[in-house]
């Protein structure tokens, strides 16, 4: 059995000491044309041992590309609500707003199929709730569309993350201290006030 072969059978069976010994003798993280890459499939299945047992240089490569399914890795985790698989792909630098061929992203993955532990997690992180997708349709509609608990969960989290938003922008700024700010003419000239 070649190494790559090796390497998706561990990571398969969850085994993250199978999947080092994989790597060591040779296998690759790219994936076969028309099949998952061995990130994404870590993603989807959510073992966080075996997700860290990936080299990080090569996970950085990877992080953000689409598989044969048109999915990033995160998309791939928030599909199947695995959120440890999910917090661990942010970490090591995944774009939370990248987009595939029809402009979903892993927030709109979650919102058509994933959890709202999920949905939370992305909007907290900063994926972005107004990026229009396959037929312009953005993750609230997606969760709207759903028609299951499931779906008015995430959509209920989606519209009060855009509430707090409107609401930031609005917030007052913080006002000045007392003299606006500004400097007396002797510490403008260097000097420090009260002393002489």
């Amino acid at each position: 059995m070649d190494a790559d072969k090796r390497l998706v059978d561990a990571i398969r069976a969850k085994d993250a000491k199978r999947v080092r010994a994989a790597i060591a003798a040779g296998a690759g993280l790219a994936g076969a044309d028309g099949q998952k890459s061995p990130v994404h499939l870590a993603a989807e299945i959510g073992n966080l041992e075996v997700l860290l047992a990936l080299p990080r240089a090569a996970m950085k490569k990877l992080i953000d590309q689409l598989d044969a399914s048109d999915r990033t890795p995160l998309m791939c985790a928030a599909q199947k609500g695995n959120i440890e698989a999910a917090v661990a792909l942010i970490e090591m630098g995944a774009q939370l707003n990248a987009r595939n061929s029809t402009g979903d992203t892993a927030l709109r993955a979650a919102a058509s199929d994933g959890t709202p532990g999920m949905a939370k997690l992305l909007l907290e992180a900063g994926g972005d709730p107004l990026i229009p997708g396959r037929l312009l349709l953005t993750p609230l509609d997606r969760a709207r569309e759903r028609r299951t608990p499931e779906g008015r969960m995430i959509a209920v989290i989606i519209l009060r993350a855009q509430e707090a938003a409107r609401i930031g922008k609005k917030a007052p700024k913080a006002p000045q201290s007392a003299g606006g700010g500004r400097k007396s003419k002797q510490t403008r000239r260097g000097g420090r006030r009260g002393v002489r």
